[in-house]
């Protein structure tokens, strides 16, 4: 679990007890993501991305050049490939851990709060303005999807290359 000023907290017995963990940040954390017990990121205000490799004892800033960005979620295919979804059409992938991040163009500007990716490749982003985006090359292109709303997309998840779920504000 994250949130406000840094928190982040780890269970170990199924969510019965949870153990505050100390980020090394102040800054609001808005996404957490962990590929095995050990290895995740954690994503929030004014560009911060955090990482760790022993599940969270102890974390570590990477540099993400996007101080003035709200990042909003991170997700990994791989322990060394992963993107993050923004603010204000931010994006950005990386094929290294994060030990550099690259800013990927996609069509809007509008703020991006969703992020799930099955596999490497098929990936898929959802955000204000009821904005969809989907990659089949592992975010190398992205192509804006529309489904007919313009509310505020919070969440999406994907089974499958077929199968997935969004949710959003207004009961959508």
């Amino acid at each position: 679990i994250s949130g406000w000023t840094g928190k982040i907290l780890h269970t170990t017995d199924g969510g019965k007890t949870w153990q505050p963990q100390n980020s090394g940040t102040q800054l609001p954390i808005e996404g957490i993501f962990f590929i095995d017990e050990n290895l995740g990121w954690a994503v929030g205000r004014e560009g911060l991305i955090l990482h760790t490799k022993n599940g969270g004892k102890t974390w570590q800033t990477q540099e993400s050049h996007f101080h003035k960005s709200i990042l909003f979620k991170v997700q990994f295919a791989t322990p060394k490939r992963g993107w993050i979804a923004g603010g204000s059409g931010v994006f950005l992938k990386t094929g290294n851990g994060g030990e550099t991040w690259e800013a990927v163009e996609v069509p809007t500007d509008e703020t991006m709060e969703g992020l799930s990716f099955f596999g490497e490749n098929h990936g898929w982003a959802v955000g204000w303005g009821g904005f969809i985006i989907h990659t089949t090359d592992g975010g190398e292109s992205w192509e804006a999807q529309n489904f007919g709303f313009n509310d505020r997309l919070f969440r999406i998840h994907f089974f499958d290359e077929q199968y997935g779920w969004i949710v959003g504000e207004a009961g959508t």
